[in-house]
């Protein structure tokens, strides 16, 4: 909690505390004006002005054993007997205290029971009343304080345990991007450099254009390292330094076509969500038909959601998907990725479907929230998109 915020809690809690023993306060004063045995108005008598400063001391008294309640012990610094020891010794401390203060407000300043000879007198009679125990009211109210104070202090503790275990969850989901990340940059570089192996003896020229494209790949992946989203636009400029590398290896057998909305370019995505939903549609689409294919890629907004596509018209004979929704002809490491990735940063609030397209390959569209501004992970996640994505 930040010193700001700890502030405004300490004001309100003082607040709630005093407002709490004025009620009780009002409570007697009207207790005692409706009794119909009193000889004397409690106000004429002084019996109110009496209790208001006997509970504006309880009031003072009431966050000190709030805190003791909060803090005694706490992190297993006190065994079980110490903190009984010293809430006892607290306990009658101020049941003390406050039976001689009582017993000198109503004998010196309001004169409400009989005079006394000394100060000294009247100490000595509250400790008569402390050894026979006749303390019972100052007892029943430090024991209502307590009771309080330990329901306070279980309710905290209950509130720091549930924000520890939920920023223990947001550190595990960052994390685990933080793993699904790399996991996907190693998988992407040893296919590239597969890609540029097969190409060192026909065409070193391709070679010098796959390796420089390469290198703004790994740059872009530095730049980038700790963020889970960037800007679409960031994205597809990342993306062509991928195309241009498998341009150089396809040739003229590989086609995109893209239609993006000018709209949706500031929009913020997954970092490198693109990248393998392509290379899948490359790798088990276009490298498998003799004459040229195409890979479609779109975004656009659809009310609050943003949908990207890829497309590609793989062999025309279209492809089947197993139980996992993935394509049989994949080891399915980058889809995967990209699916977990998506159920990490966004809950239920997204839809990542792969079916066969028209043409005979494979479509996998994403819709997610349409945001430029990065959002927080939900704990709850929000209700799912009800959208049946278009074809």
């Amino acid at each position: 909690m930040n010193r700001r915020l700890f502030r405004q809690s300490f004001r309100h809690e003082w607040v709630v505390i005093f407002g709490a023993w004025g009620l009780f306060l009002a409570i007697l004063i009207v207790r005692s004006m409706l009794d119909a045995d009193r000889s004397e108005p409690v106000f004429q008598s002084g019996e109110a002005m009496a209790w208001m400063l006997e509970y504006v001391v309880w009031a003072c008294i009431t966050p000190v054993v709030f805190w003791l309640c909060l803090h005694l012990g706490r992190n297993g610094r006190w065994k079980p007997w110490q903190r009984v020891a010293v809430h006892v010794v607290a306990g009658f401390s101020v049941i003390v205290f406050m039976d001689a203060y009582t017993d000198l407000l109503r004998h010196y300043v309001f004169a409400l029971r009989n005079p006394v000879d000394s100060i000294a007198a009247s100490l000595s009679k509250t400790l008569e009343d402390i050894l026979s125990l006749r303390f019972l009211w100052e007892l029943v109210l430090y024991m209502t304080i307590l009771s309080i104070g330990f329901a306070r202090a279980y309710y905290v503790r209950l509130q720091d345990r549930r924000l520890q275990a939920t920023e223990l969850r947001a550190d595990l989901t960052e994390a685990r991007l933080q793993a699904l990340r790399m996991q996907i940059n190693p998988h992407f570089l040893f296919n590239t450099l597969n890609a540029i192996a097969g190409l060192v003896e026909r065409d070193p020229k391709g070679v010098r254009t796959m390796v420089a494209r390469l290198s703004a790949l790994l740059r872009h992946t530095l730049d980038s390292s700790g963020r889970d989203e960037v800007p679409l636009s960031r994205e597809l400029d990342v993306l062509n330094d991928y195309l241009a590398i498998m341009h150089v290896r396809f040739s003229d057998r590989l086609r995109v076509e893209t239609d993006i909305d000018e709209e949706v370019r500031g929009a913020l995505v997954p970092d490198l969500i693109l990248q393998p939903l392509v290379e899948n549609a490359i790798k088990h689409g276009i490298s498998l038909r003799e004459t040229p294919g195409t890979v479609r890629i779109s975004a656009l907004r659809s009310g609050p959601y943003l949908r990207l596509t890829v497309e590609d018209d793989g062999d025309g004979t279209g492809r089947t998907l197993t139980g996992d929704g993935l394509p049989d002809t994949s080891n399915g490491i980058g889809l995967r990725n990209v699916r977990e990735r998506l159920e990490r940063l966004y809950g239920e609030n997204h839809r990542f479907s792969l079916r066969p397209s028209t043409t005979g390959g494979l479509a996998a569209q994403i819709w997610l929230p349409f945001h430029t501004e990065p959002v927080d992970v939900p704990d709850a996640p929000p209700r799912p998109i009800q959208t049946q994505p278009a074809g």
